[in-house]
């Protein structure tokens, strides 16, 4: 009966630690997924409000080409290069802000990166808490682990008690190993986590530059069809000067 007592008192020690340590990650747990939430929800409202700020420059640089070109004079013989010159200056105008907006989406981006990178490491620092010398399931693993070696080199002495025991004693170290076990496996996951975050903005760091380049490259082949566009201007009044001149010098001999 004694024994008995013991094994019953020592299963129930461990299931209720194991509630314990379960309501506790269920606490915690549900208290990041509100946090999660919370910042989800601000993080959205920032996109919708980026979202319509784009929106309305995008229209309001189309509301200023369409002005400029349509106060051009169609019957001007220059009328498609000076539209041509309106619509290049307005490409330029959208390459530049195109880098801003990708230079400010990464900086958004890293700094989002950091951040969740930051509660990886917070998460992972609480998990090792939980498992460091001294820890509730630290201690519980070592003494049930130290029990189980004791108990099973007994019963191969022949100690009758210690057979008996040995099953129940068993089971209590494996469940103590497996809950220890499963809080390393979750803190090592956050550090990994952390780590992989860390490496994402560091890459996106190298996106900007990436957008620097684009940005440089589309205005330099805007710069090339501008030229083209006013050699082509400074031809064409050319070639109608020497017309008329060729028409007057024509009137003049008749």
């Amino acid at each position: 009966l004694v024994l008995i007592g013991s094994l019953f008192a020592a299963l129930l020690a461990i299931l209720i630690w194991n509630a314990v340590l379960r309501a506790t990650v269920a606490r915690k747990s549900k208290a990041l997924l509100r946090e999660q939430a919370a910042k989800l929800a601000e993080t959205l409202k920032i996109d919708e409000r980026t979202r319509m700020e784009r929106s309305n420059e995008d229209a309001q640089l189309r509301l200023g080409e369409a002005k400029e070109i349509s106060a051009l004079d169609q019957s001007d013989p220059d009328y498609a290069n000076k539209a041509a010159l309106i619509k290049q200056n307005y490409a330029r105008k959208r390459a530049d802000l195109q880098e801003r907006r990708t230079t400010a989406d990464n900086r958004t981006e890293i700094d989002r990166l950091y951040s969740a990178a930051g509660e990886k490491d917070k998460e992972a620092a609480e998990l090792r808490k939980q498992i460091d010398w001294g820890s509730d399931a630290k201690r519980n693993f070592i003494n049930k682990r130290a029990e189980y070696a004791e108990t099973a080199q007994a019963a191969r002495g022949g100690d009758e008690k210690a057979k008996e025991r040995l099953d129940a004693v068993k089971k209590e170290y494996e469940e103590a190993k497996a809950a220890y076990d499963k809080i390393k496996a979750s803190a090592e996951a956050a550090e990994k986590a952390a780590k992989e975050l860390r490496e994402q903005a560091a890459n996106k760091t190298g996106a900007n530059i990436s957008a620097k380049i684009n940005n440089q490259a589309a205005q330099v082949e805007i710069d090339t069809q501008e030229k083209q566009t006013r050699r082509s201007i400074e031809q064409d009044r050319k070639n109608r000067d020497e017309q008329a001149r060729r028409e007057k010098e024509r009137k003049d001999k008749e």
